[in-house]
Order: C-alpha cells, then sequence, then structure tokens
C-alpha cells in the first residue's frame, strides 16, 4: 500500500513527536490557567542563607592635639611632631575590622 505525500507527512510528525516527548525537550512548560495542575516540582531551591550582619563598633572620635593656632612660625616642626604623635595616637585606639568568612556556593555548570 503506497502512502502519499500529506500521510508520509503526518507519520514522521508523530514520530518526531513521540521521540521528542520521550528524549528530550524538557524545557518545555505548559502556560495558561490550568498549567498549574500538571507542574511538577523536580528540583527545591534552596533559599540563601540569611546574611551575617555584624554591628560595626562606634569609631573613637579623633585626638585634637593640634589646633591651627598651635603652628607658630619660629617652629612649625614642634606642630609636625605633635601631629604624627597625634595620629598614631589615633590609629592604634582604631578596632580591628571584624572577620566574616563569606562562602559562596556555585549552582550549576560554570561557563
Amino acid at each position: 500500500m503506497k502512502r502519499t505525500a500529506g500521510e508520509l507527512t503526518s507519520v514522521i510528525a508523530l514520530i518526531g513527536g513521540m521521540v521528542g516527548s520521550f528524549g528530550g525537550c524538557t524545557n518545555v512548560r505548559p502556560v495558561g490557567p490550568l498549567a498549574e495542575r500538571w507542574v511538577t516540582r523536580t528540583s527545591t531551591v534552596e533559599s540563601p542563607p540569611p546574611a551575617v550582619t555584624v554591628p560595626a563598633p562606634r569609631p573613637t572620635p579623633p585626638m585634637n592635639l593640634v589646633a591651627a593656632d598651635d603652628v607658630l612660625p619660629d617652629n612649625p616642626y614642634a606642630a609636625v611632631a605633635k601631629l604624627k604623635s597625634e595620629l598614631e595616637a589615633d590609629r592604634r585606639q582604631m578596632p580591628d575590622p571584624p572577620r566574616t568568612a563569606e562562602i559562596s556556593r556555585i549552582t550549576g555548570p560554570v561557563k
């Protein structure tokens, strides 16, 4: 029995549809008002862990040992020495920055 061109096209389309539904096309999703009935949740998406928040320590106000009136044209190097000691004292009073671990989780293939 010979088949016509229309029948042959229908058979090829039917076979292609069967192969496509069994072998692949996993990215095809149902749409419309009744789509929720056929949707199956294959993977559960984990929510990221809550962010680690550490309150920042309140900084110590600077010492202000050297004012503009303290700088004299007779001996400006004394004011420079006082300013260096002021900056060094301010640097020593700064607290260490908090050390927190940041963990990155990569899911899926990396491109």
